[in-house]
């Protein structure tokens, strides 16, 4: 890190890394820091209406992060996130240097490594490098992101070879918890620099969790080429039903000390799915 005369400069910098694939889909809402130092800016006023009424149901599952040691040799690929690193106040040395350590995802893609900075003097400054992750023979799945409890849904992945020669690739599927119609084995033959898909039909059953784990092996004229991969992937099986919510306001006090609130359930409720909750008190 250094000043803009290329001195060595002590600041507090942020750090992410992130798929570059989100930058495609929505573009970063941080604005350039000497734009939002020393740029120019209205002068407005803005209110809010804190007042509005607003509810958010969410499914009860929690926030998965990437699990250790799973990018090790022969191991599936099975963690993907979009953000692989996130450090809000790193501090550069005398020297303006800062070493970080961080351990990537599972993902074959393009990570972009944002850094904006700042000294106590309200010098600011920011930077973006990449870095590209990639395999010779590599699987793209597409699959949904959750499932419903008597679906039925083709399973697609894109076998891509990024070797100079055209590849026979050999695809497995192991469906856990899922139907699975046909050969689990399918051959699929990949030009040079190309892709070829394989397709499996399949079926849901009993709400829960079903397991999909790909394995892809390639040759070329009978000979093994450098390079395999394997992916996992975990679906939810979501009942063939929708939430129901009830809610009661009020005030509670030395006259009323309680509130009753009577709950009348279908008669085709799941009966492992019912239940009541109590949100708050007082």
């Amino acid at each position: 890190m250094t000043d803009a005369r290329g001195r060595p400069a002590v600041a507090e910098v942020s750090m992410a890394v992130v798929d570059e694939a989100v930058a495609a889909l929505a573009s970063d809402r941080a604005t350039d820091p000497f734009a939002a130092f020393y740029g120019p800016r209205p002068n407005n006023v803005s209110t809010f209406d804190s007042l509005r009424l607003f509810r958010a149901l969410y499914p009860e599952r929690g926030m998965g992060g990437a699990e250790e040691g799973a990018a090790r040799a022969g191991a599936p690929r099975r963690a993907f996130l979009d953000t692989a690193y996130w450090a809000p106040a790193v501090v550069t040395g005398a020297d303006g240097r800062a070493e970080l350590t961080l351990t990537l995802p599972d993902n074959l893609t393009t990570w972009s490594a944002m850094a904006r900075a700042v000294t106590t003097d309200t010098q600011v400054g920011q930077a973006t490098a990449h870095l590209v992750i990639s395999r010779e023979i590599s699987l793209l799945p597409a699959a949904p992101r959750f499932l419903v409890e008597g679906d039925a849904f083709t399973m697609t992945v894109a076998v891509r070879n990024a070797t100079a020669r055209p590849v026979s690739a050999t695809v497995e599927l192991d469906a856990m918890g899922l139907s699975l119609e046909g050969r689990p084995e399918q051959v699929v033959h990949v030009p040079a620099g190309g892709a070829g898909v394989a397709a499996w039909s399949l079926q849901t059953g009993a709400p829960g969790e079903a397991t999909l784990s790909l394995r892809t092996r390639a040759t070329y004229g009978g000979a093994r080429v450098a390079g395999r991969d394997a992916v996992e992937l975990s679906l939810p099986i979501l009942p063939l039903a929708l939430p129901e919510v009830s809610a009661l306001a009020g005030s509670l006090g030395p006259e009323a000390p309680t509130a009753t609130l009577t709950l009348t359930l279908p008669a085709d409720a799941p009966p492992d799915l019912a239940e009541h909750r109590r949100a708050g008190s007082g």
